[in-house]
């Protein structure tokens, strides 16, 4: 395997590849600040390409209300207010719009940002989006936001650093950004195993059978090119932030974990079947579920005593008034 170029991150030249990819993409490791990258990384007409239309997470209408539901729990909780009436905020890489939804919802005047054009398009005809409160070019526009969501975007960006430049240009006096991103080395991983056995497949369809037993040991997760180009850690995210310019005074690192059941057994037995095949699922996991249930109780014990690297990080930049 080539050598691994330097950092795109951090420039340091002490990087490592760590496996083949597919498309002709090799994921590496820097030494220095611990991030996970894509080498080489796409130009943006491939990654227009490869977007538009892509929406692999395209919400099911029918619970897209409970969606936006828990949207704006959150979206309280990383904003920090409920309120947000005579506040503008831009959501950043919307892609199908929930997040566009719950802040309307919670009273802001909220603008909407996304690669996709057929995404544009969806939330337009789902959640009423109207031109003026689309912004196609972020660099060109000339709005201020008093705070702006970057929900798991900025992995898929080829150059974070000047994407974080752009944002942090257009907060306005005393606005909030908030940038959310997986762990890209998150242990706690291992407590979802199909996840775990997803990333394994892929890495021995790419790179072979070690690859795969490597991830398992060492796992890179969340690298996934050309899709997700890096895996971020505290210290990577970090060195985004300081590399776009933005006061060490200005940021606050914190970490989010995932649902505890998420992708669980419990959850699949616990859906309403849906005939035959639904009840031959819900007896075939019927037998697994005790284990898992103690799986889970442990989980819930490490993730207390902060044992485990939580599933995702929050840069939080506050501008300054």
């Amino acid at each position: 395997m080539a050598a691994a170029p330097r950092c795109p991150i951090c420039k340091s030249a002490d990087t490592r590849a760590l496996a083949r990819w597919r498309l002709g993409y090799t994921i590496c490791e820097c030494g220095a600040c611990n991030v996970l990258f894509s080498d080489p990384l796409p130009t943006d007409d491939q990654l227009s390409a490869f977007y538009q239309g892509f929406l692999y997470n395209k919400p099911d209408v029918r619970r897209l209300g409970a969606s936006i539901a828990r949207r704006k729990d959150e979206l309280s909780g990383l904003l920090r207010t409920r309120h947000g009436a005579g506040l503008r905020l831009l959501d950043h890489g919307g892609g199908t719009g929930v997040s566009y939804a719950a802040a309307k919802q919670l009273g802001f005047e909220t603008y909407f940002n996304d690669l996709d054009q057929h995404a544009i398009e969806l939330v337009r005809e789902l959640h009423g989006l109207d031109d003026a409160h689309c912004i196609a070019d972020l660099g060109a526009t000339g709005q201020r936001f008093d705070f702006i969501v970057s929900d798991n975007v900025i992995e898929h960006l080829p150059d974070p650093i000047a994407n974080t430049r752009v944002l942090i240009r257009l907060l306005a006096p005393g606005g909030t950004l908030i940038i959310k991103t997986p762990w890209g080395k998150a242990n706690e991983q291992l407590f979802y195993p199909l996840t775990v056995l997803e990333y394994a497949r892929r890495a021995a369809e790419h790179d072979g059978y070690g690859s795969a037993l490597r991830s398992l040991r060492a796992p890179i997760w969340c690298c996934d090119p050309p899709r997700h180009l890096y895996g971020f850690t505290p210290e990577s995210l970090t060195m985004v932030a300081t590399e776009a310019g933005v006061p060490a005074s200005w940021c606050e690192i914190d970490a989010y974990h995932d649902d505890l059941l998420n992708k669980s057994l419990l959850a699949t037995y616990t859906k309403r079947p849906a005939g035959l095949l639904g009840i031959a699922k819900r007896a075939a996991v019927l037998p697994l579920l005790g284990p898992e249930l103690a799986m889970k109780a442990l989980h819930l014990s490490l993730r207390a005593a902060k044992l485990l690297t939580p599933m995702g990080l929050i840069l939080r930049v506050q501008r300054k008034a």
